[in-house]
């Protein structure tokens, strides 16, 4: 019976000194999230494009950030949410306005989102 016992105290040892030495896992918010946004509308205004998005109560602007492509004809525009949106209130649409250059507003525009339907 006393070597079971000093057998399990060198694995909870050897255990908790392998835990210590493992890289810590990094946190969600410490990574970029970097996900193409589905977009539940958008509309073309003077300072430069509102986008419909779903917000669970922490979704602001700055949580965004816009990818832009010339073509041929024009741009093609991604919307990326670089965090993701943690807090848990009930979903519901947000409007957050994308600035524009005055360049890009006369071009061909072509937003490459998923559009949704509002749930």
């Amino acid at each position: 019976m006393k070597i079971l016992e000093q057998l399990a105290l060198f694995f909870t040892f050897a255990v908790a000194i392998l835990g210590c030495t493992l890289p810590a896992a990094e946190s969600g918010e410490s990574k970029q999230y970097n996900k193409l946004e589905n977009l539940f509308g958008f509309e073309m205004v003077s300072e430069g494009i509102e986008v419909k998005v779903i917000s669970n109560g922490c979704t602001k602007a700055q949580n965004f950030y816009s990818e832009w492509r010339q073509t041929s004809v024009g741009y093609d525009l991604s919307i990326i949410r670089r965090t993701p949106d943690r807090c848990r209130r009930a979903p519901m649409v947000e409007t957050i306005l994308i600035p524009l250059d005055q360049s890009m507003r006369n071009d061909h525009l072509r937003v490459l989102n998923p559009i949704k339907v509002k749930p």
